[in-house]
């Protein structure tokens, strides 16, 4: 086969079972696989290759996976089912990512030789690098692109810079390539801290195995609360308008889907009432439904705060593990009483007004 429907390595490099593998794999077939199955295969292919890899120095400062031993994906199921369901949802999304990962580019690297694809991708292996790419890519809009999810790099200087709510840094990206500035004034020895953007504990947890104190992102997911309580009605009413699910509130506000998913559980026939579709469209601000909503919503809010109280002596275990989902119970709890806070003095303000 002509050389340009397989690899090319712009550098010289020493022929193993790996190359060879390589050398077996079509452009058409490189082409259907997505960033992260791809470079899976390749980090733990040049990973193994030791000495023979052009990539050694790169490989061998990636982190190793007790650098991760935090993330739920590495739970034990009697772990995972003690975390928040919001947790458990999060971390089940990132294992289906992976396990559909593995599939995919264990069935085509087993296609392409005799050997025991399990030997040559080993599941825990692949997995690492899966979670370095995870946590170390850069994203970038590439004009030429049909999938943006796809565009991105790994830059070995993001690794010395930690995450942080607040933007420290700025990244630019551009045909250039990625640039990092700061107007922050830095001293010797002193950490660079850099925004993965505006995500909660849970989704922090299970992407990069960590967690931060009192994070201005977190939010309180109520889905679980809130669905079983519709009619087939309202289930297919909000699902039209792609109003089904994922239903947050942070400490501060409750979310327009929220909003909407209150107000349609007291609507019979929401599909023809004016009054929600007027909602949805923007045409009121749903103050009709308001004072109902409340009492839904402080129902639910406290009984989270009960399930929280619950546990929250696991914020105090001397596990690790246990000590995480405690603290993941006590943002919970503190965006619940924030919000029922609020909800009752709102409530109360409703009283005042019709007493007027």
């Amino acid at each position: 086969m002509s050389i340009d429907s397989h690899v090319y390595v712009p550098f010289e490099t020493k022929e193993d079972k790996f190359t060879k593998i390589y050398s077996q794999l079509t452009r058409e077939e490189i082409l259907e696989l997505s960033s992260f199955q791809l470079l899976s295969i390749y980090l733990t292919f040049e990973k193994q290759r030791g000495d023979n890899s052009f990539w050694k120095p790169f490989l061998d400062m990636l982190p190793s996976m007790s650098d991760f031993e935090f993330m739920p994906i590495h739970w034990s199921d009697d772990l995972r089912k003690l975390a928040p369901t919001s947790t458990q949802k999060t971390n089940q999304k990132v294992c289906q990512r992976f396990e559909s990962d593995y599939q995919i580019i264990t069935q085509l690297i087993q296609s392409k030789t005799d050997e025991n694809v399990e030997d040559l991708l080993p599941k825990q292996d692949v997995l690492l690098a899966w979670i370095c790419i995870n946590s170390r890519c850069l994203y970038m809009n590439l004009p030429t692109s049909k999938n943006t999810a796809d565009n991105f790099t790994m830059a070995p200087y993001v690794d010395f810079m930690n995450h942080s709510c607040d933007d420290h840094c700025t990244l630019k990206i551009d045909g250039k390539g990625f640039q990092v500035s700061t107007t922050s004034v830095y001293n010797v020895d002193d950490q660079i801290f850099l925004s993965y953007g505006p995500h909660c504990n849970d989704f922090l947890l299970c992407e990069y195995g960590f967690i931060i104190p009192d994070n201005k992102w977190n939010d309180l997911d109520i889905s679980e609360y809130i669905t079983p309580l519709f009619t087939q009605e309202q289930t297919d009413f909000l699902k039209s308008y792609d109003y089904y699910d994922n239903y947050t509130t942070t400490k501060d506000d409750v979310s327009f889907r929220t909003q909407v998913a209150l107000a349609t559980l007291q609507e019979k026939d929401p599909q023809n009432s004016r009054k929600l579709s007027a909602l949805i469209n923007g045409y009121n601000d749903g103050e009709v439904f308001e004072k109902h909503s409340n009492v839904l919503l402080s129902t639910i809010l406290k009984k989270i705060i009960h399930e929280c109280e619950a546990r929250q002596h696991l914020e105090f275990s001397d596990d690790p593990i246990k000590k995480i989902i405690g603290v993941l119970y006590h943002d919970r709890l503190v965006i619940a009483k924030n919000v029922l806070l609020k909800t009752i003095q709102d409530g109360d303000d409703d009283d005042d007004d019709d007493g007027l």
